[in-house]
């Protein structure tokens, strides 16, 4: 709007003032109505975050809130596509009415698109909680109906470039498709990976060490079962001095003539954890050295390969649940 020709100073602030109370309408209209819906109370309270009264909520009521704000979107991109119908392009009315419009376009398109960190992702989210009441779920019901969804755009598309032909419209069209499906099964691995976090502790990833080296001991000469499990290293004198694990052994058959001590984890750095620590207290550690001790009733250890293994088989078995639950696959 400021570089339109011919524009007085004047013009342009009041022009400029005029486009951006409509885009803050179109940004607080719809966010009031939807909070109006959850619950009338906080709408006033405008410092007070909205998602402790989403999760609060009903499903039908949450559901009933992101159609309020489509609807409102939907009605306001209309008004002004209304208004600007009769306008001369270049004006200060046409500048206003086009701005007004694309604002509540996107805005309409961030609550009836289904993808992670949009709202319209919480209204899936209230869509799978009015089919299954089970939290653990949700995730997998939601991601399930963004890639229909997806899959629903991109045929359309995919329609329409062959009725106008025009391909482009079903080449550009369908990165949003892509970005929901690729996004929405990212987010259920996320959930499906937090879920076994929470639900396990370092005592259900950890086996007994049952292998012990000495620091000089040649790599190569170890049998080949030691090298796949964690395995305690001496010196000398037999004092404890760091862990070899699967991941280490790997990097050290590269080298013939490496040692345990070489490419052990030194003790000074290396992690025990307690046998009631939860799984997500380990997980960093794991990701950054492979290995960790498990300290309680007896010493045991824990793998990288082995607790993605455990995970993968927990999700394997999650999956067959929900299957038997629902008849699908998620």
């Amino acid at each position: 709007m400021p570089m339109h020709p011919n524009a007085w100073p004047v013009q342009v602030a009041l022009t400029t003032a005029a486009g951006t109370y409509l885009v803050g309408m179109a940004v607080l209209l719809p966010r009031a109505a939807r909070l109006v819906m959850l619950d009338g109370r906080r709408a006033a309270a405008p410092r007070r975050r909205s998602s402790s009264t989403v999760l609060h909520a009903s499903p039908a009521r949450r559901l009933a809130a992101f159609s309020a704000g489509a609807l409102l979107s939907s009605a306001l991109a209309i008004a002004a596509g209304v208004a600007t119908a009769g306008a001369i392009p270049g004006t200060d009315q046409h500048a206003i009415g086009m701005l007004a419009g694309v604002a509540n376009l996107g805005l309409l398109l961030a609550l009836v698109v289904p993808i992670p960190g949009l709202p319209g992702w919480g209204a899936a989210q209230a869509v799978a909680d009015l089919r299954c009441a089970d939290p653990d779920h949700r995730v997998a019901h939601a991601a399930r109906m963004a890639r229909t969804a997806a899959a629903l755009l991109a045929a359309l598309l995919a329609v329409g470039a062959v009725l106008l032909r025009n391909p482009v419209i079903a080449a550009l069209g369908g990165l949003p498709a892509v970005a929901v499906w690729v996004a929405a099964g990212s987010r259920k691995d996320l959930d499906t990976t937090s879920r076994f976090l929470r639900s396990h502790s370092a005592s259900d990833l950890a086996h007994p060490v049952t292998s012990v080296c000495r620091a000089d001991d040649r790599i190569a000469d170890l049998a080949p079962g030691t090298r796949d499990c964690v395995s305690l290293v001496l010196d000398g004198s037999g004092a404890f001095v760091g862990v070899v694990g699967p991941r280490q052994f790997r990097v050290a058959l590269a080298r013939p003539a490496a040692r345990c001590g070489d490419v052990m984890v030194p003790a000074a750095s290396l992690r025990v954890a307690r046998e009631d620590a939860p799984a997500a207290d380990i997980a960093g550690d794991l990701a950054t050295v492979g290995v960790l001790l498990v300290r309680g009733g007896r010493y045991g250890a824990v793998d990288a390969d082995d607790a993605a293994a455990q995970m993968r088989a927990w999700a394997a078995s999650d999956a067959q649940d929900m299957r038997a639950t629902h008849g699908w696959r998620p």
